[in-house]
């Protein structure tokens, strides 16, 4: 279990979040994020246009990962479910940070550390913490490590938390959009 959601986690950081910085800061680099917001577009109309590209990417990456990994694990309502919302939260952090990167090329500064910090995550069970030490509680909040949890479990509550970094990650794109559109 934890193999394939660092696998979901490796895609939904990299391709998802990675593209919608891209996206955001093309538009920066070339000038016309000003005008894309300040057009009569709302703010979903711009996220729902942005991410329609992102989400085939994701989907076509995630469904060929996890076809050369022969899982079905991930075929039950609450672990897609749990996709969704991780897809979402990805989506929304990639929106929130783009919106402040000046340039592609700088995208990949950006994009690593929310890589290790949410990608990677069900890894630090290999770097030898304590299981009660202060890191692995903090890991243990992350996203992803709930939905390994909840798919030991079978428990609704991980969902529940992946559902709140999700709109965490909604009010931070959207606070990050206000703020952009009021400063330029």
């Amino acid at each position: 279990m934890m193999i394939i959601y660092i696998v979901v986690g490796i895609t939904f950081s990299a391709v998802t979040t990675g593209a919608m910085m891209m996206l955001m800061a093309e538009e920066n680099e070339k000038k016309t994020l000003r005008g894309l917001m300040l057009s009569p577009a709302s703010f979903m109309d711009i996220i729902i246009g942005k991410s329609l590209a992102t989400t085939l990417l994701t989907v076509v990456s995630l469904l060929i990962s996890l076809l050369i990994m022969g899982s079905g694990a991930l075929l039950n309502l609450q672990a897609i479910i749990g996709l969704f919302l991780l897809f979402f939260f990805f989506l929304f952090l990639g929106v929130g940070i783009g919106l402040f990167v000046k340039t592609v090329g700088i995208t990949t500064a950006y994009l690593m550390p929310i890589m290790f910090v949410f990608g990677f995550t069900p890894m630090i069970d290999f770097l030898g913490f304590a299981k009660d030490s202060l890191t692995v509680r903090i890991a243990n909040i992350l996203p992803i490590p709930q939905l390994i949890e909840m798919g030991h479990s079978r428990s609704w509550m991980p969902i529940l938390w992946v559902g709140i970094w999700m709109l965490a990650a909604a009010i931070f794109s959207f606070i990050c959009y206000k703020k952009v559109r009021t400063d330029e």
